[in-house]
């Protein structure tokens, strides 16, 4: 019964955000692409838009996980199925990328300093890239 609670909840969501979709004709899609510590690939797409009423509306669409790498072909099929799913193919006319990536090496452990290692031997690297 639990079980199928979830999906009817899901469902009755699901039909809510489409019929919301039903009523834009225009619409934006960001995409957030990420990996895990354990260097698991995720994608997040989520839609903006406005409705024929002039109401602004936006949702998460999906957060699947990436099999393999963050390719172009991989991306490009996440993001097919997900517009086709939502039945939005022809409404979208922008898409935003983001990629987000966390690179920390510990490169010399054991500095005798207050915080328990020194900066200049630890690098973090972020990189933001928009499309």
């Amino acid at each position: 019964m639990r079980d199928q609670l979830i999906v009817n909840a899901y469902e009755k969501t699901k039909a809510a955000v489409m019929k919301k979709l039903g009523q834009v004709t225009a619409c934006s899609i960001m995409m957030d692409l990420w990996s895990s510590k354990s260097m698991q690939g995720y994608c997040g797409i989520s839609c903006a838009a406005v409705t024929d009423d002039y109401q602004p509306f936006s949702c998460l669409l999906s957060i699947n996980r990436l099999e393999g790498q963050h390719t172009a072909r991989a991306i490009l099929a996440e993001y097919e199925e997900i517009v086709e799913e939502w039945k939005i193919s022809q409404k979208v006319v922008s898409i935003v990328i983001y990629l987000f990536y966390i690179y920390r090496f510990n490169l010399v452990t054991g500095c005798q300093n207050s915080h328990g290692q020194c900066c200049k031997h630890e690098k973090s690297i972020r990189v933001d890239t928009f499309y």
